[in-house]
């Protein structure tokens, strides 16, 4: 039997489904495209049954596309983006159409409580959470608080890729990644925390048993085989969330690797063999995918979603002739960006579009368009996009290199990593060589693929990665750039901290 794999990627927008050989090698790639609804500030939500359509129509377009014989598609697993709390009742049922994903901000009042009555160095201590919104429990208790007959139904939250993987076997489970973005999880045990489930008001058993990443959920149920067409003798592997996955896919899987994310959210990930001490700054930690490591992140919430507003709203017109030509309207959008000299005219773009992030004084913090004149246009606000995104993870990656003052190359993956100009930005910015590698966009799917290649046995360990990463380009810093983002990079961040106070008095104003 020539054995295949297939992984699923639920991303914010979109199903990325790929079929690979058990080598790592890729078969074929089958994407599709679900709505984000925003039905009111701060509100961001998706429909799991979105998530779910697009894994079957997925599916089948890959065995169409590929040829691949069904039977020869002996595993899957799934990557999805964090912090999903879906509500299933005891028959399986959704309870609820639409979930808040991970850019809701809705159960912030909840999350600061809940870390208050815990103690928020203490919270940070045990949980390595230091955002509260940014944990499932948020999410549950504002459930509880907002809708409590939902809450008298729920048999389960569920991460969103186990959400998945109980549609693919019904059988709930998550991993140490998922169950890690808790918010009621010892990172040093292993474990959710009793004290925690009790400070919280949550009961344990409404969460998933947490299985080691590379572990076997169960097989395909009856009614998922006929859906997808696979056989339901097919290993369903747990996989881990989209950061974890991510840092595998991107090397990460011995400590001291570290990584730029540039998709929809962006982060820089680094890997380690131990929890941080009493670090100065307070970065996100996970459990890592990997037994033993742990992945450390700052990250900023609106990047790619932010450079996709811009797209949307200021280039509509670059979005129909890349249509009709059949090519990205990124590509039109950096090519007129290159027409803009360094700093984009003095204009800066905070990009906070969705909500406030780690460099933020306030979760409310709106994002701008700061030091607008008349003598601007379009190519200028689109550079200022693509600098102001790169600044904010170039500070971000200051207070990574307190925890670990690494020095060498940046491996850049995610959507924006195929951008030269955004490269040769980070560059500037990061004063480090740049690597852009044939990976790409597909690390997440990668490191799913190697969780189940591992739990299948197909693969000994996780070093088979290094080999299947070619590196494509490599933008070196130019000092003269370099100086002129320094000279820039002080006014961006007091934009940064006037955009707070702005943020929190238009929060205050729907509460007078």
């Amino acid at each position: 039997m020539n054995e295949k794999i297939i992984i699923y990627d639920i991303g914010t927008s979109g199903v990325k489904s790929t079929l690979y050989e058990k080598s790592g090698a890729v078969i074929a790639v089958a994407g599709l495209v679900y709505p984000t609804y925003y039905p009111s500030e701060g509100r961001h939500e998706q429909a799991p049954h979105d998530w779910w359509a697009a894994v079957v129509e997925s599916t089948r377009t890959l065995i169409r596309v590929s040829g691949a014989d069904p039977e020869d598609i002996v595993c899957a697993s799934s990557t999805g983006h964090c912090f999903g709390a879906v509500p299933i009742g005891r028959n399986g049922a959704l309870l609820r159409e639409r979930v808040p994903i991970w850019s809701d901000s809705r159960s912030f009042l909840q999350g600061e409580h809940y870390a208050e009555k815990v103690g928020r160095d203490r919270w940070y201590t045990i949980t390595g959470r230091d955002f509260p919104i940014s944990c499932a429990a948020a999410r549950i208790l504002w459930y509880a608080e907002k809708e409590p007959e939902l809450c008298e139904a729920v048999w389960k939250y569920l991460p969103t890729k186990d959400y998945i993987n109980f549609k693919l076997t019904g059988i709930c489970r998550t991993d140490p990644s998922d169950a890690s973005g808790s918010g009621v999880y010892s990172l040093r045990d292993n474990r959710y925390s009793d004290a925690l489930l009790d400070l919280a008001g949550i009961c344990g058993d409404v969460l998933p048993e947490i299985i080691p990443s590379a572990g076997i959920v169960g097989e395909l149920t009856e009614p998922a085989s006929k859906e997808l067409g696979l056989p339901k003798t097919l290993k369903v592997i747990c996989g881990g969330n989209d950061t974890c996955c991510m840092a595998l896919g991107a090397k990460g899987f011995e400590s001291g690797r570290v990584h730029t994310s540039l998709g929809s959210s962006a982060f820089i990930a680094l890997t380690t063999a131990g929890i941080p001490d009493n670090p100065e700054v307070k970065p996100n930690i996970f459990t890592h995918v990997v037994p033993g490591l742990y992945v450390v992140t700052r990250n900023l919430h609106s990047a790619g979603n932010a450079f996709r507003w811009v797209r949307d709203v200021i280039c509509p017109d670059l979005v129909k002739k890349a249509s009709d030509k059949e090519i990205n309207p990124y590509d039109l959008m950096t090519e007129l960006a290159c027409e803009s000299p360094i700093g984009a005219n003095k204009l800066i773009f905070y990009p906070t579009l969705a909500m406030g992030g780690p460099q933020d004084r306030s979760i409310h913090t709106k994002g701008a368009f700061t030091g607008l004149d008349l003598m601007h246009d379009r190519k200028d606000l689109i550079r200022a996009s693509m600098e102001g995104i790169a600044m904010n993870l170039a500070w971000n990656l200051d207070d990574i290199r307190t925890i670990n003052p690494f020095k060498g190359e940046m491996l850049l993956v995610g959507g924006g990593s195929g951008s030269a100009l955004w490269r040769q930005i980070f560059a500037d910015l990061y004063r480090m060589p740049i690597l852009q590698s044939n990976i790409g966009q597909d690390a997440g799917t990668l490191g799913a693929m190697a969780l189940a290649a591992v739990g299948m046995g197909f693969w000994k360990d996780f070093g088979n990665i290094d080999q299947l990463h070619e590196t494509r380009d490599r933008k070196l810093p130019i000092e003269a750039n370099a100086e002129k983002y320094d000279s820039l990079f002080s006014v961006y961040k007091y934009v940064a901290n006037r955009q707070s106070e702005i943020g929190d008095r238009l929060f205050a104003l729907d509460s007078s």
